[in-house]
């Protein structure tokens, strides 16, 4: 009997120091994490106080790939931590909200570039595009009445929201190359502007487009009027996109990946630059929300 009791006492007391040793490994793992998500957070304030000082003392009057904000190696940290900070000015890509800009030439430009976009990349963009209209409209809600977000009918936030409208659920991923959704005044900036921003929010460009490109891989746009000098831009045609495209840039989109150990860390934040002063206007954590 004393032989049984001492088992069962002993088997109980393993039984204990197992429950105790995979309590301690799943608070060791918690702590561990912790402790990254912390570092990781160090590291992204660092970052932001490093775009805003390179943006506040770039003294340009125009914005290029040949810029120092935008041609950043990745930063070792420490033995096991890797830092990567990106600049992009956001008027390179066109504003989603354009869509019902109150400016009929600006919304016509905006939907027009969506429906094009979109159809080029195998979408069918007349129903996406008239999707994304409907969730701005009183009867749009009532298409959304069993998902987590409801239409506000007010400006896009993030882009990430538009993966909520019907059709367009991964459309940040897709297509965050060509859209945001900060305000970028209908302008885009002809030094970074991708071919297809080009060519579908700028149609009368759209047979310049390569001359475009090739002329800023040599040297970049300093002003606007120095798009005459691509031989195939008439007089005309650049009175015509006078309006809509800049070689400057007021807002930007800093990304920071860290890496520590195995794990990766984001964060994303919108940056305002007025003069030599520059703000945060939105900061995210995670992955995914492109502005």
């Amino acid at each position: 009997m004393i032989l049984i009791v001492v088992l069962i006492i002993m088997a109980a007391l393993v039984s204990m120091v197992l429950v105790l040793e995979r309590r301690s490994s799943v608070d060791f793992d918690y702590s561990s994490r912790l402790l990254m998500q912390n570092q990781a957070a160090l590291y992204f304030s660092s970052a932001i106080k490093v775009a805003k000082k390179l943006l506040e003392n770039d003294n340009n009057s125009y914005d290029s790939k040949d810029d120092v904000w935008f041609n950043l190696p990745p930063f070792k940290a420490s033995n096991d931590s890797l830092i990567s900070l990106s600049i992009y000015p956001v008027n390179a890509k066109i504003n989603i909200n354009g869509v019902l800009d109150k400016d009929k030439n600006l919304r016509a430009k905006t939907q027009s570039a969506f429906l094009y976009i979109l159809s080029d990349k195998g979408e069918n963009g007349s129903e996406l595009l008239k999707n994304l209209l409907l969730w701005f409209s009183p009867e749009g809600v009532n298409d959304y009445t069993t998902t987590p977000y409801k239409p506000t009918r007010k400006p896009f936030y993030s882009l990430k929201e538009v993966d909520y409208v019907k059709g367009l659920g991964s459309f940040s991923s897709k297509f965050h190359k060509y859209f945001t959704a900060a305000n970028t005044m209908g302008k885009i900036n002809i030094n970074f502007a991708p071919k297809e921003v080009i060519e579908n929010y700028l149609p009368k460009l759209s047979d310049c487009v390569d001359d475009i490109i090739d002329y800023r891989k040599k040297k970049p746009f300093k002003n606007i009027t120095e798009l005459r000098n691509v031989g195939c831009v008439s007089d005309e045609v650049y009175l015509k996109v006078l309006p809509y495209i800049t070689t400057k840039s007021s807002l930007f989109d800093a990304r920071v990946e860290v890496k520590i150990g195995k794990e990766d860390f984001q964060a994303e934040m919108l940056l305002e630059r007025e003069g030599k002063s520059v703000k945060v206007l939105k900061y995210f954590e995670g992955k995914g929300f492109y502005e």
